[in-house]
């Protein structure tokens, strides 16, 4: 990821993504490819990172994350 990037901007952008998707497939489950974090600068840390500090600020409920093919 950018070093550059806050950690406000990285959750940000995570939510951005997030929505993104949820906009797309127009359901309650938002599922993200790696890929798409991936293009967006994203690795498994700074994703996981950013998923916890959302939680924790109340801006989504919970999440799983896969990290594969699925």
């Amino acid at each position: 990821m950018n070093m550059e990037m806050t950690t406000e901007e990285k959750d940000l952008l995570l939510a951005r993504i997030i929505n993104e998707h949820f906009s797309t497939q127009k359901n309650n489950r938002v599922c993200v490819p790696v890929e798409h974090l991936k293009a967006k600068g994203f690795d498994v840390s700074d994703s996981r990172n950013a998923l916890w500090r959302l939680k924790d600020g109340g801006t989504i409920k919970q999440y799983k994350y896969c990290w594969g093919f699925f």
